[in-house]
């Protein structure tokens, strides 16, 4: 039997991001996921899934929340249209907006050493854009983890 280790850094361009953002962000989430992520730390991940009213899963999400008002619901490309679709109409008087952050953010799969140092890791392969910072690292599952970073704008002088 041969052991197979893993090592690197792999792009998760078939993820896609929701951003939930707003005052009632996390309470609007807790109504509507199976997490609640009003309990949940800035260096924390949690799984949700969207499920139906016969409890049937539609769609599930690794949640990320790094700030207070601010919950990143990272999913399937595929699903995510459609899923964003579906949550919006629930918002209504909630003080929470509902957006497709995909192109804004880049997601990246950690193994082995790479776990250590996901900066020096995944900065060959961020893309040709500008800046980015880290938002958030966290372990999926005992030799895997996700990193998520936030594109952002130079400033010109």
């Amino acid at each position: 039997m041969t052991t197979v280790v893993l090592n690197g850094v792999a792009p998760l361009a078939h993820l896609g991001v929701i951003r939930a953002e707003g005052p009632d962000a996390a309470a609007f989430l807790h109504g509507q996921l199976t997490q609640d992520f009003s309990l949940l730390g800035a260096a924390e991940a949690r799984l949700a899934a969207l499920c139906t009213a016969k409890g049937r899963v539609i769609a599930s999400f690794i949640g990320i929340r790094p700030q207070p008002e601010l919950v990143l619901l990272v999913c399937s490309r595929d699903i995510l249209a459609a899923t964003l679709k579906r949550l919006s109409m629930y918002v209504l008087r909630a003080k929470a907006k509902l957006s497709d952050a995909t192109e804004q953010f880049a997601l990246f799969g950690l193994a082995g050493t790479a776990r250590s140092t996901p900066a020096a890791s995944t900065s060959r392969c961020v893309t040709k854009r500008s800046r980015y910072r880290p938002v958030a690292r966290m372990p999926c599952r005992s030799r895997l983890s996700l990193a998520v970073y936030e594109f952002t704008t130079r400033r010109s002088a």
